[in-house]
């Protein structure tokens, strides 16, 4: 028996977006205005680089150094902290963690 995918979606929809049709052209106005703002700024911010030429040359204030402990941060330190914060979200941990602080604190 051959298995076949019989959907039939006659057109897209963008489910919980909006279910007051009358909304349609406000939301669509707003979002294609942000879209609008952000690409004139875009395009304007690629003029400016083009027709200046003191905007060609990088300017860093940070050294080699500064550039190494950036990213041992980002690849060491941020990820053996997640389990730290996911666990924290648990309410069990939660309680555990403020009572060993308050009891710290207090003697």
């Amino acid at each position: 028996m051959e298995l076949k995918n019989s959907t039939v979606k006659p057109e897209f929809f963008l489910l919980g977006f909006s279910d007051h049709p009358e909304l349609q052209i406000v939301l669509f106005a707003v979002f294609f205005s942000i879209y609008s703002v952000t690409l004139m700024g875009n395009l304007g911010m690629i003029l400016l680089i083009t027709i200046s030429s003191h905007l060609h040359i990088p300017i860093t204030d940070h050294s080699l150094d500064m550039d190494k402990v950036t990213s041992l941060f980002y690849t060491l330190i941020i990820p053996m902290l997640n389990p730290l914060i996911y666990s924290l979200r648990n309410k069990d941990v939660k309680n555990a963690f403020r009572k060993v602080i308050s009891q710290k604190l207090l003697s």
